[in-house]
């Protein structure tokens, strides 16, 4: 008998019965697939209303296994794009700050609100020099003008390091030979100081810098002018990005997206668009 979950080619002979109710003529032998289940033979018709999640894998003429795993379709994307900053590097202008603010926390989230640190950052990641952004918020704070200047003397300590779980995603993803691209705002002086520590970032078929082309995510046009400049169109592109305006910009535009929270859903969601 064979085990469960395997298949057999079996024969059966069909009779013509005359009027009188004698069997006259045979049939050639007709192939039965039978599936076995539980020890019992299931015929073609039954087996084939079973639970796909209850099927093992055999051949109809052997008891030889087939492999465990089903060719994966070709998925449609064709290019995939990356922020940087809270994506693969764990930034977050705090991490200097608290040097400046030591057990201080509430009077350090006051100069970041008091100042409003991000949008005048945002200025730098849009092009702006930081030597005019650092005189023009020194100007208005004068009393912060040695913190507003550390930022940029000591960039590096916003940074404590990769995000480890992420880039050993990335490794994987440029070993399957996908197209890897970076679009980050970021400003075109901090940024080469950041290359030269994390050599990750030599990965990437290409990467657009806000800082470098004077636009910021969310603004569509930056989208845009990356996808003519990698000639993809937006369908055929996948975005992780931890900023959720960033992500509904790109999904108006027809993007598939990931809005990256940590590297495990990440993993999940790769699996789920069949890229890992």
């Amino acid at each position: 008998m064979l085990k469960d979950g395997h298949t057999q080619l079996q024969t059966t002979t069909h009779r013509k019965v005359s009027s009188s109710g004698k069997s006259c003529s045979t049939t050639p032998p007709i192939p039965l697939l039978v599936y076995f289940q539980s020890g019992q033979r299931v015929p073609l018709k039954s087996w084939a209303r079973l639970a796909l999640g209850d099927l093992k894998y055999g051949d109809i003429t052997s008891n030889k296994k087939k492999p465990d795993k089903i060719a994966r379709m070709h998925t449609h994307i064709k290019a995939i794009i990356f922020d940087f900053g809270g994506v693969l590097l764990d930034w977050d202008p705090r991490y200097l700050y608290q040097h400046y603010f030591p057990n201080q926390p509430q009077a350090m989230e006051q100069f970041l609100t008091d100042t409003n640190f991000y949008e005048w950052n945002s200025q730098q990641d849009k092009g702006r020099s930081f030597a005019e952004g650092i005189a023009k918020l020194s100007e208005q704070f004068p009393q912060h003008k040695h913190l507003i200047q550390a930022y940029f003397d000591h960039w590096e300590d916003s940074i404590t390091g990769a995000i480890n779980g992420t880039v050993d995603i990335l490794q994987k993803l440029k070993q399957k030979s996908y197209p890897l691209y970076g679009l980050s705002n970021w400003s075109a002086e901090t940024f080469p100081r950041a290359k030269h520590d994390y050599p990750f970032f030599d990965w990437f078929d290409d990467i657009l810098l806000s800082g470098e082309v004077k636009l910021n995510k969310p603004d569509p046009a930056i989208f845009n002018l990356l996808l003519t400049r990698i000639n993809h169109s937006a369908p055929e592109c996948l975005l992780i990005d931890d900023s959720q305006p960033n992500i509904d910009s790109a999904k108006k535009l027809g993007f598939t997206t990931i809005h990256f929270s940590s590297p495990e859903v990440l993993h999940t969601e790769l699996q789920r668009l069949d890229l890992l």
